[in-house]
This record gives C-alpha cells, sequence and structure tokens, in this order.
C-alpha cells in the first residue's frame, strides 16, 4: 500500500442538550490551535441527543427540522448562539476565520446504530427483519444528503457496549440473543440496502467490519470485497478498541495483506482506535484514519477529570516527565510536576487548570453547583488530551517517513531515558509491532 496521510476524528456526540458540549461549541475556535479538523459525529445522536426515548420515534427538535442541513451550518449556528453574551445578543461572536476552519473540516458521519436498534427492540419490532429499520433507514439516508459529510457509514446496528439503563441492558440481551446467520442476514441487507441508495449520494461510503472474532473478520472482509468491492471508499474495523494489542495487530496486519493482496482501492479506518497505545498500530499498518472518546471521557464525564501526563511539546520535542500518557486526576499533586509546552498548556498550564478546577468545583469550595471555572478548566483538560494523540500521531508518521519499516524501534530507542521509557501499555504496544 502507498503511505498515506493518517487524519485524527476525536469523537463529538451531538450536545443533546448536555451544558458540556455547548461549552465545547463555545471553545471550538481550539480544535484549530491544536491542528484538528476531521470529525466524527453520529446520527443517532442528532435523532435521540443521549438518550433513547421511549414514546416519540424521532426527538422534537428533529421534528421541528433543526437538524436537517448541512452539519457544518448546524455546528456554525450553534457555535454563534453559544458565544452570544446575554448583553450583547444579537452580536455575531464567530470569526470569519473560525467559520473559514469549519467549512473547511472534515466529517465523518456514523450511525450509532445501537441507539436505534434499542430502540427498536423497546419497540418489541423483529430485530431480524429489514422492515423494521426501514423508517430509520430512509431518515438516515435522507440525513446524509442533507448533512454533506465526507464520509458516511453504512447503515448497520448493534447493541450498545455500556448498559448502565434498561433500555440498552435488554438490548445487548436481544442482541446476544440472536444467532450468528440471523446476525449475518441482517447485516447483508442492510449493506445492500446502503449501497442501493449510494447513487444519490455524494459522499464517500465506509462498510464496518465486527473483528472481535478473528475469523468473522475474515469472513466478512471477503464478503465485502467480492460483492462491494467498487462501492466501498473505505472499510471499518469495529469492535476490537478493547480486544487487547496481539488481536488488534493480527487484525490489522490481516486486513493491511488482504487490501494489498487483492490491489483493493479502498481506505482503513480504525473504529475506536485512536487510543494512545492503539496509534503506533495504525500507522505500522497504513490505516487512513480512526477515531477515539478517551480524551473527552477522561476530561469531561468522570467526577474527577483526568489530565494526560504529555510526552510531546508543541514542536513535537519528547518531553521528560515521569510515565508519559498516565491518566493523571487533576486534583493531584502531582499536576505541578508536569511540564508541557502544547498549544492548550502555553495558554493555560496544568498548575492553572488545577485551581480552576478547584475553585470552581462544588466537591473542593463552598460553591453550591459546579461553577464556570470548573467546567472551563475540564474543556482545556480535553484538548490538552486531544493533542497529545495528535502530536503521537505526527511524530510516528514522521518517524516511518524517516526510516520506514523500522520507525517504531527507532521510536522505542529515542523516547527520554529513565522513567519516560517505563510506560509499559505504550511501550509494549510498539514492541508488539515493531
Amino acid at each position: 500500500m502507498d503511505e498515506k496521510q493518517i487524519e485524527f476524528y476525536p469523537t463529538i456526540g451531538w450536545p443533546g442538550g448536555r451544558g458540556a458540549y455547548d461549552r465545547l461549541l463555545k471553545n471550538f475556535k481550539r480544535f484549530k490551535k491544536i491542528d484538528v479538523n476531521q470529525f466524527l459525529f453520529n446520527f443517532s445522536s442528532f435523532l435521540f441527543g443521549f438518550s433513547v426515548p421511549k414514546k416519540d420515534d424521532f426527538g422534537s427538535r428533529w421534528k421541528t427540522g433543526e437538524f436537517k442541513k448541512d452539519i457544518r451550518k448546524i455546528i456554525l449556528t450553534k457555535i454563534e448562539k453559544e458565544n452570544r453574551s446575554i448583553e450583547n445578543f444579537s452580536q455575531n461572536m464567530v470569526s470569519e476565520e473560525l467559520k473559514e476552519f469549519i467549512r473547511n473540516s472534515d466529517i465523518l458521519l456514523d450511525v450509532g446504530g445501537n441507539r436505534i436498534f434499542n430502540k427498536l427492540n423497546d419497540e418489541d419490532l423483529d430485530l431480524t427483519k429489514l422492515e423494521s429499520y426501514e423508517k430509520y433507514f430512509q431518515e438516515y439516508i435522507d440525513f446524509v444528503k442533507i448533512s454533506n459529510p465526507d464520509i458516511y457509514v453504512n447503515f448497520d446496528i448493534g447493541p450498545s457496549y455500556t448498559s448502565r439503563v434498561d433500555i440498552s441492558k435488554n438490548g445487548r440481551k436481544a442482541y446476544s440473543n440472536m444467532t450468528d446467520e440471523e446476525k449475518m442476514s441482517i447485516y447483508q441487507d442492510l449493506t445492500e440496502r446502503t449501497i442501493q441508495a449510494k447513487d444519490e449520494i455524494d459522499s464517500k461510503l465506509m462498510i464496518p467490519i465486527s473483528a472481535a472474532a478473528k475469523d468473522h473478520f475474515e469472513e466478512m472482509l471477503q464478503y465485502v470485497y467480492d460483492e462491494f468491492k467498487n462501492e466501498a471508499d473505505f472499510i471499518g474495523i469495529a469492535g476490537i478498541a478493547q480486544k487487547g494489542r496481539d488481536h488488534t495487530s493480527k487484525v490489522l496486519g490481516l486486513a493491511d495483506d488482504f487490501v494489498t493482496e487483492n490491489e483493493w482501492d479502498v481506505d482503513i479506518h480504525g473504529l475506536g482506535l485512536g487510543g494512545i497505545s492503539n496509534i503506533p498500530m495504525d500507522i505500522k499498518y497504513g490505516l487512513k484514519s480512526y477515531d477515539v472518546a478517551t480524551p473527552w471521557r477522561r476530561a469531561c464525564t468522570d467526577k474527577t477529570s483526568q489530565i494526560y501526563t504529555p510526552l510531546l511539546g508543541g514542536d513535537l520535542e519528547f518531553l521528560d516527565n515521569k510515565k508519559p500518557f498516565k491518566k493523571v486526576e487533576i486534583t493531584s499533586d502531582i499536576i505541578e510536576e508536569i511540564e508541557c509546552t502544547c498549544p492548550i498548556c502555553k495558554e493555560t498550564p496544568p498548575t492553572w487548570m488545577k485551581k480552576k478546577f478547584l475553585n470552581g468545583s462544588k466537591h473542593h469550595s463552598d460553591n453550591a453547583k459546579h461553577g464556570e471555572k470548573f467546567y472551563n478548566a475540564q474543556i482545556k483538560i480535553y484538548f490538552h488530551n486531544v493533542y497529545q494523540h495528535v502530536a503521537l500521531t505526527k511524530k510516528l508518521e514522521k518517524y516511518k517517513k524517516d526510516y520506514g519499516e523500522g520507525f517504531l524501534s527507532v521510536f522505542l530507542d529515542d523516547l527520554p531515558e529513565g522513567e519516560g521509557r517505563s510506560f509499559s501499555n505504550f511501550c509494549n504496544s510498539i514492541q508488539c509491532v515493531s
């Protein structure tokens, strides 16, 4: 395979009324600062928000047409709304530079089939029949046409990975009760249905394939190649983000070999494979792109926000911090020892993030509820975390360009001496494939 430019897609679910995402949009310009302009959005988040409704088929905002337009326009509208102050509500505070940045960003639209699957199961519809999915399928295709993503994912289904509420728990149970033949049949039906609509869409199509079981992945990879090799612009490798480096390495190597041997003109995206320990394997095996939600979960959805101990600075230089990529609670004393020169920390050092977090936290102050300083600190921690993924991707890309096949071994040798080289998960992921 030819060497390809790697892209990083932060996973950004639609706000759905959650204030944290509104604050993210308010600070969207920071993506430009850390040189990220690829984003993954989720159709079912637009449709339902973050919870699956029990009564309505579609959320009220969906019915009013709020989301039935180009995704970039949706983002801009939301950013403009979030950036207006009460005193100055009529003034547009979004710069032309930021507007241009958003217009030129790359958008990957995923289905979010877990929410749809859970919804259909809650409605007691037959999950093995194509007809059960038809209304959501048609809404998805219509949205793809209107929203103008660069890449859209084949309409696919499956349960939620986590089961915190009954509707998700019941969905997982229903999926586990389906036979392999039933899962394969509905996958084929939905894929063929998506392909039938492809001529009406200008965006590139990604067909996801579960790689949780290696044998199943090989079978499905061959099936997609035999049936849709000319229709698939991307294949998405799914279901292995938490399967461990050995399994991940074998699957990515298998996919790389298959595409190369068949001279298949298709790009590979790693669904959920943008984690720090997976990035070396992603680049080794020539993935075009990959996404990750970890920076957000660590910074903005945990009770205590966690900041990555950085390995790389603003000029991609190695930083001599102890235990790089360790996720450290922002309230920890270790924060005072962290050195970081990334664009976010140059603006607001980790010690200041900690101070703002503590001053704004209802758990560490006399506040009755979290203040704006608390949420602003979380957002900056998030951007710092995202930057480490971006910086690692760029650093390893450069090593691959300079050193060829042995680039990971050279990179490992160049890591700072001492504790900087002892962070096991990351280093082991390199040794696994170098």
